[in-house]
């Protein structure tokens, strides 16, 4: 009776074994919700080059279900929809969410300061060098 039973769990080892490359290889769809309608400058190139380099990268792994014009939230709904998993992406305007985003707002009281590649220089100092930015990448926005 025991090679039987061993033969057993053989073969459920290999259709187990045999079924992992496509559940690899199934399609996520990941919910994209904008507030704009697509057709602007911005919304275009998020659809016409950043969703396809997603579903490219991926290797066809991740497509994007977008939604354009509020269909699923407003701009001041976005970051909260993304917080309770309502959508995977959205367009979140820090402005409207100064409380959960604090420190994206610092930047908007400089009047003057640098521009072109100075200011993309000063921005990734800024938020490389200062401990409290650090943390704004690791996911803790609390500041």
């Amino acid at each position: 009776m025991k090679p039987k039973h061993s033969l057993r769990k053989l073969m459920a080892l290999l259709l187990t074994i045999s079924l992992l490359p496509a559940a690899a290889s199934a399609t996520q769809v990941l919910i994209y919700s904008d507030h704009e309608p697509l057709g602007g400058m911005r919304t275009r190139f998020i659809n016409d080059v950043f969703f396809p380099a997603i579903e490219k990268e991926s290797q066809g792994r991740l497509k994007v279900d977008a939604h354009w014009g509020g269909e699923l939230n407003n701009s001041y709904e976005a970051l909260g929809k993304v917080s309770q998993g309502d959508v995977d992406m959205a367009t979140v305007v820090p402005e409207y969410t100064a409380d959960q985003l604090p420190l994206h707002q610092i930047f908007k009281s400089f009047p003057v300061g640098p521009t072109g590649a100075h200011q993309v220089d000063f921005f990734r100092r800024a938020y490389a060098d200062i401990p409290a930015f650090q943390r704004c990448g690791n996911g803790d926005e609390s500041g």
